[in-house]
């Protein structure tokens, strides 16, 4: 499951570098990128989903909760914005 959900965000970010910005039509081009934006948005929320799932400890809690770290996923945006 999780290496599906990296597949598809990798093949999807790809795809709205190289591919969607090539496209000649117009209408295709849009259907285009709002279809593969919408897929990395899902992947994306997969990945986050299941990394919360498996790290609960670094997700957005207060400051007191900053203390109880899960190496090596304890370096995480929250921790680092509290440091500053």
């Amino acid at each position: 499951m999780l290496k599906l959900a990296d597949g598809v965000l990798a093949f999807s970010f790809y795809t709205l570098a190289v591919t969607v910005p090539s496209m000649k039509d117009a209408g295709r081009q849009r259907l285009a990128g709002y279809t593969w934006t919408g897929i990395l948005v899902v992947a994306m929320g997969a990945l986050t989903g299941i990394f919360r799932a498996k790290q609960p400890g670094c997700v957005a809690h207060a400051a007191s909760h900053l203390t109880s770290h899960s190496y090596p996923f304890y370096l995480c945006v929250t921790h680092t914005l509290a440091v500053r």
